[in-house]
């Protein structure tokens, strides 16, 4: 079930509120402060925003990074004959 905000986020930003959070996740990826600066960018609070991406199962941990980490790249260069 979704909120009066979701609903609302979801019109005005023309997606769905799991795609409106994961962008706003990804635009603050890896800052110190990205669960405050997201939760505000949204207008709800740190709890709100770490409730509702439990709910949707989105890991806020994945966004703490700077960038995503493509194992199959990281899993070549712990070869023995490395091949770029």
């Amino acid at each position: 079930m979704k909120t009066d905000k979701q609903i609302v986020l979801e019109l005005q930003r023309g997606m769905p509120i799991e795609n409106v959070i994961h962008e706003v996740l990804m635009k603050y990826r890896g800052q110190s402060a990205l669960v405050q600066r997201a939760a505000l960018d949204i207008g709800v609070s740190d709890g709100t925003l770490y409730s509702w991406c439990e709910a949707l199962g989105l890991d806020i941990d994945r966004y703490r990074c700077p960038e995503p980490v493509h194992l199959d790249k990281a899993d070549r260069m712990t070869e023995t004959h490395y091949v770029p």
